[in-house]
């Protein structure tokens, strides 16, 4: 697909958002949805147990956010992303960008690098 991409278009940059798998996996099983109005929070930040926007749905975990499934989905991600990432960095255009960070931060950094 970057084959053919790169015949009906230039890339000058491309960015990778670096996170560690075991921060990742922390974030996405974390994350909560309302099951009212399918506000998401995360448990590090959420109180109490209804939400806040609607004031009647609980926190719940979605199926699809557990441990094995989110393990699962993050081993294909990685298996696809690693050739993508190789050939974007033989071209000279991978940026990365440590998505470990505060989204705040890491938006920032994703400017930076669009910017130049």
């Amino acid at each position: 697909q970057a084959e053919a991409l790169d015949k009906i278009t230039e890339i000058d940059r491309v960015i990778n958002i670096d996170v560690d798998l075991k921060l990742l996996l922390n974030r996405l099983t974390g994350r909560r949805v309302c099951d009212a109005c399918g506000e998401s929070g995360h448990v590090s930040t959420i109180k109490g147990d209804v939400c806040p926007k609607c004031k009647k749905g609980k926190w719940i975990q979605r199926p699809d956010d557990n441990e094995e499934t989110v393990g699962k989905r993050l081993s294909v991600y990685e298996k696809q992303t690693a050739p993508l990432i190789q050939y974007y960095t033989e071209k000279g255009i991978l940026r990365s960008v440590n998505g470990s960070q505060a989204i705040d931060r890491v938006r920032a950094e994703i400017l930076l690098v669009l910017e130049k």
